[in-house]
C-alpha cells in the first residue's frame, strides 16, 4: 500500500498554460538541469510491473485519474519512486504530464483487475 504524504494538487491545464506562457524566474531552467530517468519501465514495453499497477490503483482511487499501463503508469511509478527517495524538496513544485492512453486499459483488464 502506497503511502505518499506529498503536496498534491491538482491545476487547470488553462493555469499551466498561462505560467508557461508567462515564466517567472523560478521556472527558467536549462538543459543541463533536466536529467530523464531511466529504470522505472518495467521489464519491457507494455508489460506492466508491481509498481505500474500500483501507481494506477493510487491515481485512479485518489484522484480517479485513470492512466494506462504501457506510458503514464509507468511514468507515475517512476515518480512515486523518484519522491520516495527524496528527489526532491517538499517546498518544490513537481508536475506530472498525463499523456493519454485510456483505452488501454480495457486490454489489461485481467492484469488491473478492473
Amino acid at each position: 500500500m502506497l503511502s505518499i504524504s506529498e503536496r498534491v494538487s491538482l491545476v487547470p491545464h488553462e493555469q499551466v498554460r498561462k505560467e508557461l506562457s508567462e515564466p517567472s524566474e523560478r521556472q527558467h531552467r536549462t538543459a543541463a538541469q533536466h536529467h530523464p530517468e531511466a529504470g522505472h519501465a518495467g521489464p519491457a514495453y507494455g508489460v506492466p510491473h508491481e509498481a505500474t499497477i500500483e501507481a494506477i490503483r493510487l491515481a485512479g482511487r485518489l484522484e480517479a485519474l485513470p492512466l494506462d499501463p504501457v506510458y503514464s503508469g509507468k511514468g507515475l511509478a517512476g515518480l512515486i519512486a523518484l519522491i520516495r527517495q527524496g528527489r526532491w524538496r517538499n517546498d518544490e513544485d513537481v508536475v506530472f504530464l498525463h499523456t493519454g492512453g485510456t483505452p488501454a486499459l480495457f486490454a489489461y483488464q485481467s492484469t488491473l483487475g478492473i
